[in-house]
């Protein structure tokens, strides 16, 4: 399937409209797209608008259109930017460690051993939240001060991961820019880490989306990057989303 369940517009920090962004996904014949600009803290005055443009962009076109948000996870209890009234109001729900991260990229601990630390004890609290549905670029924290390599964090506490995330049913995005996030490392040697972490949650079960992660329409449908990742990888279609499943049952 030919999908793409992260992007973003000028709702968020996307340079594109969302009437331009709907129309890109009918261009390129996209089978799904999800509209997931950032819901912040204390910022989502935008999201009865986007949602009901979301909901006359569907009559207009011949593929899936999802309204969703990118959330943020806030702390290392796992709290997140997004509540349950305005889960209510859209289709998927993504969520990402960002610069208000608390403990991770905002007022980051003494040591990188803590700060790897804080990174996994996030990820296995914010997995009991029903709130998430897919985790967008899990473990970006190449850009973190000083930057935190994929090989700080243990092949062990990856699996403790992809078990909460199987056990949890949260979906593993292969973002198609993931090596963006690790500025320092070689996109070639990022990648052999990379395809490890991947079959890691693919050895337990975890399903897994595709997102562009978006912000123009130049990049949006991009995911040839991330197909080459889990066919490399050996995922199957099996372990793919369904992005039919979110739409909601009332959805005009």
């Amino acid at each position: 399937m030919n999908f793409d369940l992260h992007t973003h517009t000028t709702y968020s920090d996307g340079r594109v409209s969302i009437e331009d962004l709907i129309m890109h996904g009918e261009a390129l014949e996209l089978d799904a797209m999800a509209i997931t600009d950032h819901l912040f803290p204390e910022k989502g005055a935008f999201l009865d608008e986007m949602v009901a443009k979301v909901q006359e962009g569907r009559k207009r076109v011949h593929y899936l259109l999802l309204a969703g948000v990118e959330g943020t996870i806030l702390d290392v209890d796992g709290s997140i930017s997004v509540d349950e009234a305005s889960r209510a109001k859209i289709d998927i729900c993504l969520v990402d460690v960002s610069d208000f991260t608390k403990g991770i990229y905002k007022n980051p601990p003494a040591t990188p051993a803590k700060q790897v630390e804080n990174f996994v004890t996030a990820m296995l609290n914010m997995c009991q939240n029903p709130v998430v549905d897919v985790v967008a670029h899990p473990f970006n924290m190449g850009r973190t001060k000083p930057p935190l390599m994929l090989e700080s964090i243990s092949l062990r506490d990856y699996r403790r991961v992809a078990r909460a995330f199987a056990d949890h049913k949260k979906y593993f995005e292969v973002m198609n820019n993931m090596w963006w996030w690790f500025p320092n490392v070689p996109p070639r040697h990022f990648k052999e880490r990379y395809l490890d972490v991947i079959r890691i949650f693919r050895d337990e079960g975890v399903r897994f989306s595709i997102g562009s992660d978006s912000h123009s329409v130049g990049w949006t449908g991009n995911i040839a990057w991330s197909q080459r990742m889990l066919r490399e990888a050996g995922v199957g279609e099996g372990q793919l989303i369904r992005p039919q499943e979110f739409l909601k049952v009332n959805a005009k």
